[in-house]
């Protein structure tokens, strides 16, 4: 969704943890800004995975703007759906195998000398431009590690949709051995599912798919933790429900 805001009015108001209206706002002073909420939440996983400032050089930008700059007629900019970025310390080239891998098959992305453009239009674009732009099949290189820290296993489930209480798993993975070991093989085994998958609801089915997928290994102590722990159960329902194994 587009949003449109106010430089003035709403300069200072927060669009994520690290990011604000003002930082999208057009170059030439203008007071209207308009901002893609998908291009946020994209820019934002961008800043928690590199863990370093990430400026943006050029954002929204009014059509007189962008010609007066000699920006392309239908720029992505100009629909506040665009944005050239600068992680501090890392290359244009690593911010675009990073931004391959959060959109894979959507999105545009262009690799410039000094900076990485992102953009969350439907279609997919790839490019680089050293002097010349030529387009490219993408960005690929990049690989999720394994997560071993309980919050970082947690923001990446609730990215998922599949923890919705943060704050609940964070403390149940820190007390809890099976908890922690559950989480973080869904979040480094599994990826969300594009398709639709069986319905299984059942203590056994979940426990049994979980098995079968060799998400657990001991399926006696998880038919009993599942019985005896809702919050592990539902875990392992979401689970089986909208992820496939990687």
């Amino acid at each position: 969704m587009i949003k449109t805001y106010s430089r003035k009015s709403d300069g200072a108001k927060k669009l994520s943890e690290n990011f604000c209206v003002r930082e999208f706002a057009c170059k030439d002073g203008s007071d209207t800004v308009l901002i893609s909420e998908e291009l946020v939440k994209i820019l934002q996983k961008i800043r928690n995975h590199f863990k370093k400032p990430v400026t943006i050089n050029s954002a929204y930008r009014n059509k007189a703007y962008n010609k007066k700059i000699g920006g392309a007629t239908y720029s992505q900019h100009t629909y506040g759906t665009a944005a050239d970025i600068v992680v501090q310390g890392v290359s244009p080239e690593e911010v675009a195998k990073y931004a391959e891998y959060l959109m894979p098959k959507t999105g545009g992305i262009g690799l410039y000398p000094t900076f990485t453009h992102v953009d969350v239009r439907v279609a997919r674009a790839r490019w680089k431009n050293y002097g010349r732009e030529v387009g490219v099949s993408g960005f690929p290189g990049f690989k999720q590690k394994d997560l071993t820290d309980t919050p970082e296993i947690i923001s990446e489930l609730e990215e998922r949709g599949i923890v919705t209480n943060p704050a609940l798993w964070n403390v149940k993975c820190t007390s809890d051995k099976n908890a922690y070991w559950l989480a973080r093989k869904i979040c480094n085994k599994t990826k969300m599912s594009k398709g639709r998958n069986p319905k299984l609801e059942s203590v056994n089915d979940i426990v049994w798919e979980l098995g079968e997928r060799k998400i657990i290994t001991d399926t006696h102590l998880w038919m009993k933790l599942f019985e005896d722990d809702k919050d592990l159960y539902w875990l392992g329902y979401k689970a089986v429900n909208m992820t496939v194994n990687i």
